[in-house]
């Protein structure tokens, strides 16, 4: 009997067979779907009552979020399978016609006799035609809800009638306004709002802009998108009381007025603190920003343990940590992997001390960019804890490269002024 290991591994084989035949075949697109995504989309789809205990099983143990690659841990799955003792063989075999099937007690106004019928119909490669246009097959809902029926006709002939008559005109082309006033606003995330990703926080801060009102500036394309963009990408878990949120506007605002407004707007945990006017034409913050101070906090470790590490790290020459880089497809199985890199980041580290004061032991730390590389706080954690999960990382100003000396970004608004 087949089990849950050798169904993947035969869909495998035979996507392998395909893959080396169509091989160069430019003509065809080859798709293919995670083996071990589909058994599990199978035997959901498939099973009866006892699904349901496997998918508790598989709860209990941990499964989330299966459809994401990243997240499928099917080794979860195969032990859930064996404690239940779910019959996977079964579950996939191929079904007889008046079998009776864990859906059937599901009422949708059509016999299954029709649909016995209509299967049949399929393996002579005959189609029922629409019945909007052609005959009525009579599948049985005409017999339980003839208005239905009756409704959907009359709404057919009035749609062909319209469709008949429908011209075509060309629409009047939209052309975005110029844009007239960029914005600099130092904005926070912090609380439970740093849990979200970067591109949740982006969506919040344009639904956020549009609440209050923002004269947005749009990208050209088939899917414009609002000007807006930020100084740095924060991970999911850090705080930041010291990034950047550039916006350009098509109208001109007041700004004191516009961030006092702005703020009423917000989610909670986010916030807006200052605004700076600066010309259309300045650099980018992305392309300012090489570097952040930053905070972290050690609740779980003793203030001696803190100071130790802190002393390590300065005496250190260097430091070869792993990084992740961009993820990659592997062509077996289809699976998405990190590439892993290893990296000194010794010469990003600045200005390491460790903070004065009551409460929780914390550290304060700049993080500068090196050849085009960013320092990365988060990766100072496993230097101080096994636990990084327990710790906080808190950003609180960026900084930029001003004529060879590192400085906070609002630093160089100063001098300009």
């Amino acid at each position: 009997p087949r089990s849950s290991t050798t169904y993947p591994r035969c869909t495998e084989r035979r996507q392998g067979l395909l893959g080396r035949l169509l091989q160069g075949v430019t003509a065809i697109k080859y798709g293919r779907h995670a083996p071990q995504e589909t058994l599990l989309e199978g035997l959901v789809s498939r099973g009866d009552r006892r699904a349901g205990d496997l998918i508790e099983a598989a709860f209990r143990k941990g499964c989330r979020f299966d459809a994401w690659t990243e997240h499928l841990r099917f080794d979860l799955w195969q032990e859930a399978i064996e404690e239940t003792g779910f019959d996977v063989e079964d579950a996939l075999r191929e079904r007889a016609i008046d079998e009776r099937l864990p859906w059937d007690h599901l009422d949708v106004l059509i016999p299954k006799s029709w649909f016995a019928w209509d299967w049949e119909q399929a393996l002579q490669l005959k189609h029922a035609e629409d019945c909007r246009h052609k005959k009525c097959h009579k599948c049985g809902v005409i017999d339980e809800e003839r208005e239905l029926c009756a409704h959907m006709l009359r709404n057919q002939i009035k749609a062909r009638e319209s469709e008949e008559t429908w011209t075509r005109s060309d629409p009047t082309p939209y052309v975005e306004p110029p844009p007239v006033q960029r914005l600099w606003i130092r904005i926070s995330r912090t609380g439970q709002a740093r849990f979200l990703s970067h591109l949740e926080s982006h969506s919040a801060w344009v639904r956020a802009l549009r609440r209050a009102g923002a004269p947005l500036a749009y990208s050209q394309g088939f899917h414009p998108q609002p000007k807006i963009a930020f100084s740095t990408a924060n991970p999911c878990g850090e705080e930041t009381v010291g990034d950047y949120l550039d916006v350009t506007l098509v109208k001109k605002v007041e700004v004191d007025a516009f961030l006092a407004h702005l703020r009423t707007k917000l989610p909670e945990d986010f916030g807006a603190h200052s605004i700076h006017e600066t010309p259309l034409k300045s650099a980018s913050l992305m392309s300012l920003a090489q570097g952040g101070a930053y905070t972290i906090v050690l609740p779980h470790l003793e203030a001696n343990e803190v100071k130790a590490k802190v002393g390590e790290i300065q005496q250190a020459e260097s430091l070869w940590l792993d990084r992740k880089g961009k993820t990659r497809t592997k062509r077996r199985g289809r699976r998405r992997e990190r590439v892993i890199r290893k990296i000194d980041i010794r010469p990003m580290i600045r200005g390491l001390t460790v903070r004065a004061g009551e409460g929780a032991p914390a550290v304060d730390v700049e993080m500068v960019a090196v050849e085009g590389k960013p320092g990365k706080a988060r990766e100072l954690l496993s230097l101080f804890t096994d636990d990084p999960a327990a710790a906080r990382v808190i950003k609180r100003e960026t900084l930029i490269d001003h004529e060879g000396e590192w400085v906070r970004l609002d630093h160089d608004w100063r001098q300009e002024g």
